[in-house]
């Protein structure tokens, strides 16, 4: 299964030169006639960044789509929270790869990211030049849902975003109360991806400063792709080259 979808033609290749000439090892590695890089099958690949076994990668993904917490993948996998954990972070990495390369691109460093919803289509957009005190300090609506801040519509430059996200800096937290309201937001009463962030109760999940833009980018795909299996798109996406830096 993992092979037909990292090698759809049957051709495989060197993950360094991409040269198609390889020998075929004792050990089952295979080695390149022309740069003679020594590697395992499938190398250079998201679904060769874990010690996951094929059977595990597969349940793994099963739960993975069925929206199921790390820390019950962790306890049906019968593996640790860090594990797991990582596996859900590798996961995210190879859809946003395929599917929104640009958030990949982004992080680790952006902190303040921008959602809006155009026609069918959710964008989830970084903003390099805010950080969480200047978002804080922005004179819009906002509050705080599960140690995140949520905020009301707001225009940047030439962009236009239904709300930003951010999750404050420690310094600035004791200031926060000033600037932050329980009044319902704008988004609270749109419908399409944010009815579905709330029947998904996306907003109250606890989510890192460093994870917030992956974590938005996969339900903008689960969002996109709904009416259709995850699964598919998921093997594709793990068997997918990762980008070289």
């Amino acid at each position: 299964m993992f092979a037909a979808h990292c090698f759809p033609n049957r051709q495989r290749f060197c993950p360094r030169c991409k040269g198609r000439r390889l020998y075929l090892l004792r050990d089952h590695r295979r080695r390149c006639a022309k740069c003679r890089y020594t590697f395992n099958e499938f190398a250079g690949r998201w679904l060769d960044s874990t010690n996951f076994s094929h059977r595990e990668w597969l349940h793994f993904l099963k739960l993975f789509e069925a929206c199921y917490s790390t820390s019950q993948i962790a306890k049906s996998l019968n593996i640790t929270y860090v594990t797991a954990s990582r596996a859900g972070f590798i996961t995210r990495q190879a859809i946003l790869s395929q599917y929104s390369a640009s958030v990949l691109a982004a992080q680790p460093n952006s902190v303040v990211w921008g959602i809006t919803q155009q026609h069918s289509r959710v964008i989830v957009k970084a903003l390099p030049d805010l950080d969480p005190d200047k978002a804080l300090r922005l004179p819009i609506l906002k509050t705080f849902r599960a140690g995140n801040v949520y905020t009301n519509p707001w225009q940047h430059f030439e962009d236009y975003f239904q709300t930003l996200v951010f999750r404050p800096k420690c310094q600035i937290l004791g200031v926060a109360d000033a600037h932050l309201s329980k009044r319902p937001l704008a988004i609270d009463r749109l419908d399409h991806f944010w009815q579905y962030a709330r029947t998904h109760r996306l907003f109250w999940r606890q989510v890192g400063r460093t994870n917030l833009g992956p974590y938005w980018g996969e339900h903008s795909f689960r969002f996109h792709h709904r009416n259709t299996p995850l699964l598919p798109r998921l093997l594709h996406a793990i068997c997918a080259p990762t980008p070289r830096n």
